[in-house]
């Protein structure tokens, strides 16, 4: 189940950079949708990913990570508890 897990919130991540860290406009990322996410769904993600609050728990997130003297936030409880909010 780790396994999942980690596979669930890494293809988050690079559907977040590929299809809407790349675009300015949200008229741009809703457009740039990766087929395998019902149009439904990647409206809400886009809609999710542009409030102040996710903006600030990625800030953050990555901010403490950062700190980190590891490559893997998995090993690090501060980080995966920041990361169940991402």
């Amino acid at each position: 189940m780790k396994n999942l897990g980690k596979k669930w919130k890494s293809w988050k991540s690079i559907l977040k950079q590929k299809h809407f860290d790349a675009h300015e406009t949200e008229e741009e990322r809703l457009a740039d949708r990766n087929p395998r996410v019902l149009e439904e769904q990647w409206r809400f993600l886009v809609e999710y990913w542009s409030t102040e609050k996710a903006q600030v728990v990625h800030t953050v997130f990555f901010g403490l990570h950062s700190l980190c003297y590891h490559s893997d936030f998995a090993i690090c409880g501060a980080c995966w508890m920041i990361s169940l909010f991402l």
